[in-house]
C-alpha cells in the first residue's frame, strides 16, 4: 500500500531523500506553481567529507515517486553544474 504525503502550498528549502526501501511513497503538492521544493547545492558545494559534491550529488530532491509539484535548485549563476532532482522510478510524469 502506498504512503501518500500531501504537501501544502509554499516554498520548502531543504534537501529531500526518498529512501529506496520506501519506493511506494507518493508526494502530492497543491500544484506545480503552488508547492515548490528548493535547495541550492551545486557541483562545487562541499559535502560532509570536505570534497565538492559534483553534479550528481548536488540534487535538491532524490526520490522514487513524486507528482504535482515543482522541484528547483536555485544555486545561482556561475556556481557550477547543479541537479534539481534525481528520480529513479518505474512511473513518473
Amino acid at each position: 500500500m502506498p504512503v501518500i504525503i500531501e504537501i501544502g502550498k509554499g516554498v520548502y528549502r531543504e534537501k529531500i531523500y526518498g529512501p529506496k526501501n520506501k519506493a511506494s511513497i507518493q508526494m502530492i503538492g497543491e500544484g506545480a506553481d503552488a508547492t515548490v521544493l528548493v535547495y541550492s547545492d551545486n557541483a562545487h558545494t562541499l559535502g560532509p567529507d570536505g570534497q565538492p559534491l559534483g553534479t550528481f550529488r548536488s540534487g535538491s530532491f532524490y526520490a522514487y515517486a513524486e507528482e504535482r509539484l515543482t522541484i528547483r535548485n536555485d544555486s545561482g549563476p556561475r556556481t557550477g553544474q547543479a541537479v534539481a532532482a534525481f528520480i529513479d522510478a518505474d512511473r513518473i510524469a
